[in-house]
């Protein structure tokens, strides 16, 4: 069997299965693009290892990249099609040095605060409603960041008050309830931003051109949000000691 095809056949099982697996589609693509459409038994360690370590490739990414190939040759060499593995040794784990920070609710509020200031330029892609709504979603739901950037309109069911949140990462959906308080900002967010001529995309978080939420967009905006954040706190902690900024 060539690689394509075993690729093929084992990304179809993969969907049958109901797994998304967007990400080990690309690793698999690109390892056929490197090794062209050989016959699997003929791929070998060092042409693995070679791919592994190709250029402006982070440790994660390595990681990530291994883990796809072992699979998917396991896969193979269980069915006979493969003689033996052809992976390197895999490197040793990567100590992350990230500590995640707890936003205190007084915290929250100083953000939810300075949010219009922070979208008010016109170059902003998302508005300071979308914004808003989203910090709460994020707050009100413990949903990742890309849970709530690929969340659909039509997974939120006002009608029953529930929400479906779905993860690229673990291949895995749950269904939640939705609050009171998240309810109405949802809906009123639905109402005002959900506008048929404006909307280019599903996605029920949306920029001002309609389309989905991108991963940097998001980062980009926060981290300009914080900083508008901190400078209204330095100007109130100023105000509350008589001094001027």
């Amino acid at each position: 069997m060539r690689l394509l095809d075993g690729v093929r056949t084992y990304v179809d099982g993969k969907r049958i299965g109901g797994a998304i697996y967007a990400e080990g589609i690309k690793s698999l693509s690109a390892f056929c693009r490197y090794a062209g459409n050989v016959e699997l038994s003929s791929i070998r360690e060092r042409q693995v290892a070679s791919f592994l370590d190709g250029p402006h490739t982070s440790p994660v990414t390595w990681r990530q990249k291994y883990n796809v190939l072992r699979h998917f040759f396991l896969f193979w060499v269980a069915r006979n099609a493969m003689h033996a593995l052809p992976m390197p040794s895999p490197r040793p784990p990567v100590a992350t040095t990230f500590v995640p920070y707890i936003y205190s609710q007084t915290k929250i509020r100083l953000l939810l605060s300075a949010v219009r200031s922070s979208q008010e330029k016109s170059g902003c892609k998302i508005d300071a409603r979308t914004l808003r709504t989203f910090l709460l979603f994020l707050y009100g739901t413990g949903a990742l960041v890309g849970e709530a950037r690929g969340l659909l309109r039509e997974d939120v069911d006002f009608k029953r008050r529930t929400i479906i949140l779905r993860s690229n990462r673990f291949n895995r959906s749950r269904k939640i309830p939705i609050g009171p308080d998240l309810y109405k900002v949802l809906r009123r967010y639905h109402f005002t931003n959900h506008r048929k001529d404006k909307m280019r995309a599903p996605n029920f978080f949306l920029t001002k051109k309609g389309d989905a939420l991108k991963e940097r967009a998001v980062c980009q905006t926060f981290q300009r949000l914080r900083g508008v954040a901190g400078m209204l706190a330095m100007t109130e902690h100023a105000i509350s000691l008589g001094c001027t900024i």
